[in-house]
């Protein structure tokens, strides 16, 4: 119920942690990365812990008497999502002007796959109650939000980043994820009529962070470097020496950064 205001929560505080960084402009794996600030904090108490979070929901989910045999296998792809997740924390990511190793290359892959084995999950747990009278409403959501997280997440996924890249890779994650954080509400609520006061909180939490990842996010779409590749115009210079390639992709995409001009890409 927690894991999702929680995961919001965690990228506004510690976003405040990282000078200059920008929600809107920004991937996650930034925080977390090497050289960041808070890399630690970031590994541990967002990536982590959500990962921890998506499993103790599927334990959830397994163990509820509301939810069928077929849905309980669901939890299972739930589970391995939650594992999966956990390990983005583990390999954390490269820092972005260094070239790519093994385990920001495991970070990449750790940070993409938990959305296509928990698209098994939600499909299955839909199939599961749509006869369910209390639950049965959940499935019109799964269906209509699944698909567009998964395009939401390629889209975030390509390189050179588009614009607004920390936008569609934040609703990527929060669709679905809200759906979850309903689904457990909907579950404890069947479970138990105390809910006002943890209902309350989970929202509160979500909305605090939300906001505050807003009014944090400058919106600029172009960095005084090569977007997403170099900080400055020294640094783009040493980089793109040896990945002229890559910068010369990225400041077709980014034609105003005042670095590209001056390097004449």
């Amino acid at each position: 119920m927690f894991g999702t205001p929680i995961f919001l929560l965690g990228l506004f505080v510690f976003g405040l942690g990282y000078p200059g960084y920008d929600h809107f402009n920004q991937a996650i794996s930034e925080l977390g990365a090497i050289d960041s600030p808070v890399k630690a904090l970031v590994n541990i108490f967002v990536f982590n812990l959500f990962g921890v979070f998506i499993a103790l929901f599927s334990l959830g989910i397994f163990q509820s008497k509301e939810i069928g045999r077929i849905g309980k296998i669901g939890s299972l792809f739930f589970f391995a999502a939650g594992v999966v997740m956990f390990f983005v924390g583990i390999f954390y990511n490269d820092a972005i002007e260094t070239p790519l190793t093994a385990r920001g290359d495991l970070h990449i892959k750790a940070a993409f796959y938990p959305f296509p084995i928990m698209t098994v999950g939600f499909l299955l747990f839909a199939f599961d109650i749509m006869a369910h009278k209390k639950l049965g409403w959940f499935v019109f959501p799964i269906i209509v939000v699944g698909p567009i997280a998964l395009i939401l997440r390629y889209l975030s996924a390509q390189f050179p980043y588009p614009f607004f890249v920390g936008v569609l890779q934040r609703a990527a994650i929060v669709l679905p994820f809200l759906i979850m954080t309903a689904i457990a509400m909907a579950l404890y609520r069947l479970e138990t009529k105390k809910t006002l006061l943890l209902f309350s909180t989970a929202i509160a939490i979500a909305v605090i962070g939300a906001a505050g990842m807003y009014f944090n996010g400058d919106g600029s779409s172009v960095k005084t470097g090569i977007p997403y590749l170099c900080s400055n115009e020294q640094s783009c210079r040493d980089y793109c020496y040896t990945h002229r390639g890559r910068c010369q992709s990225t400041c077709d995409k980014y034609p105003a950064s005042a670095v590209c001009r001056a390097l004449s890409f």
